[in-house]
């Protein structure tokens, strides 16, 4: 299972999580299975500054996500991964 988490920073698992998911500058991708972590990979959020959440949810969704943990997120977003499953 892939889990995204926003992130403050790119420090991966050393980073903090980012308060707003649309505005977050980095996420982190998760794989997990079993309970235990698999690997991990930072990954830049290209739409930080110009098209918020929605646009972010269509780039991260590329990563195949199970879930995905936020400090917060809009309702579009939101409506828009629970229409994708995640």
């Amino acid at each position: 299972m892939r889990i995204g988490v926003t992130l403050e920073d790119g420090l991966g698992l050393e980073s903090n999580a980012s308060a707003h998911f649309g505005q977050c500058p980095f996420f982190l991708i998760v794989e997990v299975e079993n309970g235990k972590i698999l690997k991990t990979a930072v990954v830049k959020n290209t739409t930080e500054h110009g098209g918020g959440g929605c646009v972010a949810v269509d780039e991260i969704l590329k990563h195949k996500l199970a879930h995905v943990i936020a400090g917060g997120m809009g309702m579009n977003a939101q409506n828009k991964f629970a229409a994708a499953g995640v």
